[in-house]
């Protein structure tokens, strides 16, 4: 055969495909392409007052018998054996061979879960690089919630973790789900911890009808890069026996030298690449571990440990490595931290960058070790392409900030892997550019993560590959931002430097702790591949930046509520009711203006309407220069807010209900109440469908066919959203903007795009505008369920309080009563 074809997939080709198969028993491997998608789905249905998520799923053949164990909402757990306190355990619920899994509940990342589970319990679970974006796959198919206060029990955005105990018998070795979350939230209990997203759950477990209730850990956010260090750990002695380090406990194992040695040289005596690992540098302060081992037998990669009371703050942790970029050479620099955190490092380095990977390689397995070497370096490079995205994904999408699918990193890391035809082919498919400039741009989040440089000072484009991406982390314990960042030949001369550095560019608007809490030795700053003050000038010159030309108009001396712009004339509503028509190209003259009353202005099929809380609208032609009296007038019922709908004969209402209105009867066609509190603003959908929003924060979705509320969203204290098709767009004080899916209830993507919460949402054509409280206006390109580049679009002196989107201009109000006309063609 070619080796020209003898790809990943024709490798395994002759495995057959077994998700097609019905009599497979998980003997064979499986193939490393990704497995067919189903179309998996949840919908929730109204039964009296309750609301019962549905799971309806189209799968290949009958899982009858495994659907119908979906009524009873802990049946579950009777066929999943899970140990979460190893102190309450009974060792005979324990399976000799088991995987520990995560998931990161509710964030969009990359690829679909296709579980393949026997008649009777869940037999398998693992994660397929596709780069579709389709979470409601994980939010559904493997999630149940019971009925919470308010309603639809909430699953919050945040990341858990738990050790979940699956049989292996029908699992082959290297079947790992990079640590993948799989459980029904039945028991709930919250409480506030630290603040920001610090919750607590408890899952109930029945085992021969005894109940157990669990306390389920939580993994912030900022421990990401954490997991999947301990992930690797998992992945590469999992294939051999994990229930000596997980059942019994490695917090058992104390953090000394000795203790990390002798677990180490254990670990390296059940496994034939690892070899014992040797004490190379003792001082009072700390001791390097230093390892060697064989690459495949051909190379041999160096790691070293650090461990030491004195050596870094316990919540910072670097990884850097050599000069040579095909060996990687780790430095964990650790205090008082849990053995997985140094064994994990440790084990990356010693088997070598193809590790990296938040999957079982099939290297372990006896048809890897029979191939030629040749075959062997194709199926490697195919594993880890798609691997590195994956991980890329994971880490990036946690409230990413820029376009990943457009930026020159993620060009930069396909086009690297020339032998992946499966990337190349996902390249094309996305419309991706194959050119990449030299020089990446650095991605600044709000809460999250800080992407930095993947190719500068002279790093060349071939010379990237796996290891180049697991670079340095400063870990910031209360900022909760993680800086990835690249290697870079210069490098920065102090720590306080830096700090200045980041004090200037942002400006006191993030929680940027002292680096002097993080004082480092002269020895271990030598390590630091670091450019910040080039990632630093990246980030001022691209964030808040406004390239559009914009004018100002000062009109209200309270914040502005709604603006529409009217061919040559601009209208502006205010929050005490006052509304203002003007001619914006002679600032001076304001042709009309409406003391008081006024809840509602809006344009439609060159219609103008201004509704007033008395019930009266009335009705303008659009020219305004021949007459600014209204042609029409209409009575309803008295309402806090209205809005035009796309059949001008009728306007929506709402004020403690939402109504439709005729407005040639003048009465409501349609009336329906709402969900769980006064509606603060209603959104017309597709397909009779509206989406309303609550004064509580909650997004719920009416179906005006069955008369009933059909959908939720998984998101809470939401401030303002909007609709295009079927997605909602919402925004609110964590400062992300998330894209949702109406027909799945599912997140598609969620960006930080706004410091301090974001106030108004817009769409128009494939934009999606967003004004914040800090007083930027942010315009993304959107298209169906993604959300493409951002730009600033207005600086304004206060916060963003009102947005209208035309063809070629942005209108937007702010709590200081200023009208902003941009131009952004």
């Amino acid at each position: 055969m070619d080796l020209k074809e003898d790809t990943i997939e024709s490798i395994f080709e002759k495995y057959g495909d077994i998700h097609t198969r019905k009599d497979y028993l998980w003997k064979e491997i499986p193939p490393l392409v990704s497995p067919p998608l189903y179309n998996m789905r949840s919908r929730v249905t109204q039964t009296d007052n309750d609301f019962v998520s549905e799971t309806v799923s189209y799968l290949p053949y009958d899982y009858s018998e495994v659907s119908n164990e979906f009524n009873d909402i802990y049946s579950i757990h009777q066929c999943v054996p899970t140990i979460l306190d190893t102190k309450k355990c009974d060792n005979k619920y324990v399976p000799d061979k088991y995987i520990s899994i995560i998931y990161f509940p509710g964030l969009s990342f990359c690829g679909e879960v296709f579980s393949s589970f026997t008649r009777k319990c869940f037999s398998d679970c693992f994660i397929c690089t596709d780069f579709n974006y389709r979470p409601q796959l994980f939010n559904s198919f493997f999630f149940r919630f019971e009925r919470g206060q308010n309603g639809i029990g909430q699953m919050p955005f945040t990341v858990l973790t738990i050790t979940a105990i699956f049989p292996l018998d029908n699992v082959p070795k290297m079947l790992v789900s990079a640590q993948f979350f799989c459980v029904s939230f039945c028991k709930k209990l919250t409480h506030n911890v630290n603040g920001y997203l610090s919750k607590s759950y408890y899952w109930r477990q029945v085992i021969d009808g005894e109940q157990r209730f669990y306390k389920l850990h939580m993994l912030r956010k900022h421990e990401f890069f954490r997991v999947l260090l301990q992930t690797q750990f998992y992945t590469i002695v999992g294939n051999y026996d994990l229930s000596e380090i997980v059942v019994k406990g490695s917090i058992t194992h104390e953090l000394t030298v000795e203790g990390v040695l002798e677990r180490l040289n254990s670990i390296a005596q059940k496994n034939s690449i690892f070899t014992e690992i040797d004490v190379v540098e003792k001082t009072q302060d700390f001791t390097v571990l230093r390892k060697k081992s064989p690459f495949f037998g051909e190379k041999t990669g160096e790691c070293e440990v650090k461990v030491g009371s004195n050596v870094v703050d316990s919540n910072l942790f670097f990884l850097t490595e050599t000069n040579d970029l095909n060996y990687e050479q780790n430095v964990l620099c650790v205090k008082e931290r849990t053995f997985e955190y140094i064994l994990g490092g440790v084990l990356v380095s010693i088997a070598g960058p193809v590790c990296y990977t938040l999957f079982a390689l099939h290297f372990f397995t006896p048809q890897f070790k029979t191939m030629s070497e040749q075959k062997r370096k194709i199926c490697i490079e195919n594993i880890s392409s798609g691997v590195m995205l994956s991980c890329l994904y994971l880490a990036y999408d946690i409230h990413p900030l820029y376009d990943f699918t457009s930026s020159n990193l993620f060009d930069a890391i396909v086009i690297n892997m020339k032998n992946s035809k499966y990337i190349k082919s996902e390249m094309e498919k996305r419309g991706i550019k194959k050119d990449v400039k030299k020089g990446v741009p650095c991605f600044p989040c709000n809460n999250t993560c800080l992407f930095g440089t993947a190719v500068s000072n002279g790093i060349k484009l071939d010379q990237l590959c796996i290891s180049n991406l697991q670079k340095i982390c400063f870990y910031l314990k209360h900022s909760e931002i993680i800086m990835l960042m690249n290697t870079s030949k210069k490098m920065f001369n102090t720590i306080k430097e830096s700090k200045k550095i980041w004090e200037e560019v942002y400006n006191s608007q993030y929680d940027i702790h002292s680096f002097n809490k993080y004082s480092l030795e002269p020895k271990i700053q030598s390590t630091c591949y670091l450019d910040l003050v080039n990632t630093c000038r990246r980030i001022r010159e691209s964030w808040g930046k406004c390239s559009f030309k914009t004018e100002m108009f000062p009109l209200f001396n309270f914040e502005v509520k709604e603006v529409v712009k009217v061919n040559d004339f601009v209208m502006a509503a205010d929050f005490k009711g006052q509304c203002v028509i003007f001619d914006y190209k002679n600032k001076e003259h304001i042709v009309k203006r409406i003391p008081e009353n006024v809840v509602h202005i809006g344009v439609r099929n060159n219609l103008v309407r201004i509704g007033y809380s008395t019930g009266v609208i009335e009705q303008y032609n659009t020219d305004f220069s021949q007459s600014i009296q209204p042609q029409k007038q209409f009575k309803i019922n008295e309402c806090k807010g209205m809005t035009f709908l796309k059949d001008t004969s009728k306007m929506l209402s709402y004020s403690n209900g939402v109504s439709i209105v005729d407005l040639n009867v003048g009465r409501a066609l349609f009336y329906f109440k709402p969900y769980s509190s006064e509606v603060k603003d209603v959104r017309e959908m597709m397909n009779n469908m509206y989406v309303t929003l609550s004064y509580k924060g909650e997004i719920r979705g009416f179906d005006r066919r069955v008369n009933k509320y059909t959908f939720g969203l998984l998101e809470e204290n939401v401030t303002t959203f909007d609709t295009y098709g079927n997605y909602i767009v919402t925004g609110s004080n964590d400062s992300v903007v998330k894209l949702w899916d109406q027909r799945y209830s599912a997140l598609c993507i969620g960006r930080t795009v706004h410091v301090g919460g974001v106030n108004k949402i817009r769409c128009g054509n494939r934009v999606i505008v967003t004004g914040g409280n800090d007083k930027l206006v942010n315009k993304l390109d959107c298209s169906m369920c993604w959300m493409g580049k951002m730009s600033t679009v207005c600086i304004s002196e206060s916060r963003i309080t009102a947005l209208y989107v035309g063809e070629d201009y942005i209108l937007s109000g702010s709590e200081t009563g200023k009208v902003y006309l941009s131009n952004i063609m």
